[in-house]
């Protein structure tokens, strides 16, 4: 529109908008990371058949434990993705988080097996 006006020429348009594009396209590879995990939880079949864990504290729905790797758990209300340490087992406590507004139902992460569990 600029250009046919003859308000701005053609040079500086195309600058402006690949710069544009650039920006965006820098935006996108430094995020890809958070839409990566979100559509792995959303498109797992796994995700269907997760296990029920906690109890999210704002929605005050269960949230979905994706055994696949990467473990972690899901919200299906909200499509949020909280990741999990990798490598042991994840084992729920009785009791909720004492930071003032968090809410979250504790859960305590074991490495190993047997006796020597920690």
């Amino acid at each position: 529109d600029l250009i046919a006006k003859g308000s701005a020429d053609k040079a500086s348009v195309v600058a402006a908008s690949l710069a544009a594009f650039e920006r965006k396209f820098q935006y996108f590879v430094a995020n890809v990371d958070r839409m990566d995990t979100l559509f792995e939880a959303s498109f797992s079949p796994l995700t269907a058949g997760g296990k029920p864990w906690c109890k999210c504290p704002r929605t005050h729905r269960f949230l979905q434990l994706i055994q696949s790797r990467p473990m972690r758990l899901y919200n299906k209300l909200t499509e949020e993705v909280h990741s999990l340490p990798q490598g042991g087992n994840l084992k729920l406590l009785t009791r909720t988080c004492p930071t003032p507004g968090c809410g979250f139902e504790l859960s305590a992460y074991v490495i190993g097996v047997g006796k020597d569990s920690r």
